[in-house]
């Protein structure tokens, strides 16, 4: 913005130093229409040119959210992953205590049973 107010300042005043110098107004306007029209161009070009980084910045962006969003994904992929493997975990160590607490009582039966039977022996025997 401020290149191209500076541009025509100068412009301006060249065409104001040609009038005042006596060489005629046809050749000094001519030179600043010239000038001009070369400019014209040239602002087209840097529209288009910022335009152009404009679009590239703005794929930039969507690029680094896509990432974002990868990441994020994995992120919670592992997460889903920790938990099945905690629950599973879990759901072991609760089928394992459940295996120990068969066998105590299954230790148990059998014990008093052996127990029962030799008494009965015994007052069998007395």
């Amino acid at each position: 913005m401020w290149e191209r107010r500076g541009k025509r300042r100068r412009i301006k005043k060249e065409r104001g130093r040609g009038e005042g110098e006596g060489e005629g107004e046809g050749e000094g306007e001519g030179e600043g229409e010239g000038e001009g029209e070369g400019e014209g161009e040239e602002k087209e070009k840097e529209k288009e040119k910022e335009k152009e980084k404009e679009k590239e910045k703005e794929k930039e962006k969507e690029k680094e959210k896509e990432k974002e969003k990868e990441k994020e994904e994995k992120e919670e992929e592992r997460r889903w992953k920790r938990m099945r493997r905690m629950e599973e975990e879990k759901g072991e160590k609760e089928e394992e205590r459940m295996r120990r607490m068969r066998r105590r009582r299954r230790r148990r039966r059998r014990r008093r049973r052996r127990e029962e039977e030799m008494e009965e022996e015994k007052q069998g025997e007395g």
